[in-house]
């Protein structure tokens, strides 16, 4: 009896290996050509999946996964390596809409997902599930969709807003770009209880803010970006300025690491955490 029922489980074993084994084959095989397709195909995917990744996501200072993304082969985004790694599916950026590569992929069934751009709350819950679906990753889309959302839930009720916020946040990059309405930087500054003080400046969208306008009208805390490209001379002109050095001294200011900023996805609402966690420190009087 002992016996039927050892062979009866190992059955079940058997099958259950089976099982999974042709799920797993039957899941579309990836590239991906661009650093926040590189994140959301690392967050969503299994690694049966993935085939390689843009050289960027083994970027320390771009890539929050990078440590992740040396276990596979990077490539440069070029038509000859999606091609040599056989791949369903390539995920690339918005620039690859007009390829010119695009018809030769159509032929060997490659099919190109283009990552698409949040800058709302809704738009990066409905691009992430959509993502997933496309990856065959359905569940694994729903679970991160609900994680987000309960994390957005619990900051932002750790965020006390009475009518319109009065305290006011301005994303600074080093040449004196920022971010207005209509953006996800501006989605974070929300998020994180703040007028977004681009705005209140006449920006709306990505542009740029003149260093006269900043000290005639300061907000109330900055937020500088940490792109690695900004921390050329040529791209810190406005930084090194005495007059906006003056306000940084004197305001509270808030970083983003290296790897934040370059995409407009789900971890966002690792970037809101992360700053929220300054916000405290500042309170309690580590730091400015």
């Amino acid at each position: 009896m002992l016996r039927g029922v050892f062979r009866t489980g190992l059955l079940c074993c058997i099958l259950s290996a089976v099982a999974s084994a042709e799920q797993t084959a039957a899941l579309p095989t990836i590239v991906s050509t661009h650093l926040c397709a590189d994140q959301l195909a690392l967050s969503l995917a299994v690694p049966e999946q993935i085939l390689s990744l843009s050289y960027k996501s083994q970027d320390p200072l771009r890539s929050r996964h990078a440590a992740r993304a040396l276990a596979y082969p990077a490539n440069s985004g070029s038509s000859e390596e999606v091609i040599q790694f056989k791949p369903d599916i390539v995920l690339a950026s918005r620039r690859w809409r007009n390829h010119p590569q695009q018809r030769q992929f159509d032929t060997l069934n490659i099919r190109v997902v283009v990552v698409p751009l949040s800058n709302s709350w809704m738009e990066i819950f409905a691009n992430t599930q959509w993502m997933a679906d496309q990856l065959g990753q359905p569940e694994r889309g729903h679970a991160l969709v609900s994680d987000v959302q309960r994390r957005l839930r619990a900051l932002q009720e750790s965020v006390t807003i009475s009518g319109e916020p009065e305290q006011s946040l301005l994303y600074l990059r080093p040449n004196g770009g920022s971010s207005g309405e209509g953006t996800y930087i501006d989605m974070l500054i929300r998020a994180l209880g703040f007028r977004n003080h681009a705005s209140t400046l006449g920006l709306k969208g990505w542009g740029q803010l003149a260093l006269e306008s900043i000290v005639m009208n300061p907000p109330d805390y900055f937020l500088l970006s940490g792109h690695v490209r900004d921390n050329t001379r040529g791209n810190s002109r406005l930084s090194r300025h005495p007059l906006l050095q003056q306000l940084l001294d004197e305001q509270t200011v808030l970083s983003l690491p290296p790897d934040t900023g370059y995409c407009a996805d789900w971890q966002i609402i690792d970037t809101a955490e992360y700053l929220a966690g300054q916000l405290m420190a500042a309170a309690n009087g580590e730091g400015r």
